[in-house]
């Protein structure tokens, strides 16, 4: 779904896996064809530059399409993580498809308006020019640490609230940071309590 360096940089959500060669319908007429490593699209609705507790970044390669229930799974875990907490920094949207899906470039996958790119939260909440062409930061270290810059808590709590999304089917990330959020799951949760993602 993506490379080692867009997971050390930002997680891959794919929603609803289709089998090669089916379509999904909906309501607006998008047809989304085939899967996200073999797929197209028809109708898919573009991602908004930015809205609430959003931001989308690489404007300049207008990979913003994506079919109804992404774009709603984004924009709900957008306007969740700004109530969970107020004045921080927005998501950053990457990639998602080219407005009728098939290959581009960079990526195996994002062919079919099925997953997105999110780019990890910083304990320094910054966030990076939209108009770049590429993620400005890395979450791991040349050693393969995890960087002081990483925000368990607040990656944590939209992981979770990601997983939990009945929409979401898959989400991809560095191992390294897998066992960071784990860690910090068990310090600030009971077992009972728990995410069972974690």
């Amino acid at each position: 779904m993506g490379n080692t360096l867009l997971r050390t940089t930002g997680i891959t959500l794919a929603w609803g896996m289709l089998l090669s060669g089916t379509a999904f319908p909906s309501p607006t007429h998008e047809r989304i064809i085939g899967s996200p490593s073999s797929g197209r699209m028809q109708n898919a609705a573009p991602l908004e530059p930015e809205g609430p507790g959003w931001i989308k970044l690489f404007q300049v390669r207008e990979r913003i399409y994506g079919s109804s229930p992404l774009l709603d799974l984004i924009r709900t875990a957008s306007e969740k993580m700004q109530q969970l907490f107020p004045g921080r920094e927005r998501l950053q949207i990457g990639d998602l498809s080219a407005r009728d899906g098939g290959a581009i470039t960079r990526h195996h996958s994002h062919q079919n308006g099925l997953d997105a790119d999110i780019a990890y939260l910083h304990r320094d909440e910054i966030e990076q020019d939209p108009q770049a062409d590429g993620f400005e930061f890395d979450m791991l270290t040349p050693e393969g640490k995890v960087s002081p810059h990483f925000d368990p808590e607040r990656n944590y709590r939209l992981l979770a609230s990601l997983a939990r999304d009945p929409r979401t089917q898959r989400i991809f990330i560095d191992r390294n940071l897998i066992h960071s959020l784990c860690r910090h799951a068990k310090r600030v949760t009971s077992p009972q309590d728990r995410d069972p993602v974690f």
